[in-house]
């Protein structure tokens, strides 16, 4: 054996000590999502009233670990998210003067509102750098997520009823969505880990400037759900 061998030999034991081990599994997570609304335009909005409602919404995909002999690791994910937002409302009579007030009177007296549901679907990328401790792991990353689809439902309640003018494709959405994504995981067997996120998204993913009730639209959620590791070690 040469010195040239000799030292590739020893620069790839090192590299084992070093890098660690790979750990590649599938994760689902239960979601709870909500976007909140900020009115940006010089006219009143058309509403007033705003109540953000639990959103229960999912997310499924697998990842991939890298981990590091000091107890730190890189991961990355790939996932199907499915955000889902509920706003509820009543109208705002200031704002549409041309309508019979008297007869919107007598509907916010009966107890009329209405409920926008919004339904946004992405691939999502997020990367992490964790460390471990014991059986707990802390992760700090940032997610960007592709758009896929989107749709909005207007749902109408009066005096107990409901009514709705069916699903329509939502306009006017960024085709990326990017933000600071914190999580943490507890190893709860071999192959089992729980794991709970946060997401802040900073994107205002509709941009409509032509539209009288211009809006910021920012994506928060919350996850926890379970991790199935393929490849750890016992």
């Amino acid at each position: 054996m040469n010195s040239k061998q000799l030292f590739l030999l020893i620069a790839f034991f090192l590299s084992l000590e070093v890098f660690g081990q790979n750990d590649v599994g599938f994760k689902a997570n239960i979601i709870s999502s909500f976007i909140p609304f900020k009115d940006v335009s010089r006219y009143q909005l058309a509403w007033k009233d705003q109540k953000y409602m639990i959103s229960p919404s999912g997310q499924v995909g697998m990842f991939y670990c890298h981990k590091f002999k000091n107890h730190s690791f890189l991961e990355t994910d790939l996932l199907f998210n499915q955000v889902e937002s509920r706003t509820s409302y009543t109208p705002n009579m200031q704002y549409d003067q041309g309508s019979n007030v008297n007869y919107q009177i007598q509907m916010l007296n009966n107890g009329y509102f209405e409920e926008n549901r919004m339904h946004l679907s992405y691939l999502s990328l997020p990367v992490y750098y964790g460390y471990n401790a014991g059986r707990c792991s802390f992760l700090l990353g940032f997610q960007t997520s592709l758009k896929l689809g989107t749709s909005y439902t207007i749902i109408s309640h009066n005096s107990g009823t409901t009514s709705s003018n069916g699903s329509e494709v939502l306009t006017n959405i960024d085709n990326f969505d990017y933000g600071p994504k914190i999580g943490f995981t507890w190893r709860a067997s071999t192959y089992l880990d729980l794991e709970g996120t946060y997401y802040y998204g900073i994107n205002n993913i509709t941009h409509d400037p032509f539209n009288a009730i211009y809006q910021e639209w920012r994506i928060r959620q919350i996850s926890i759900g379970i991790r199935y590791i393929l490849t750890r070690n016992k």
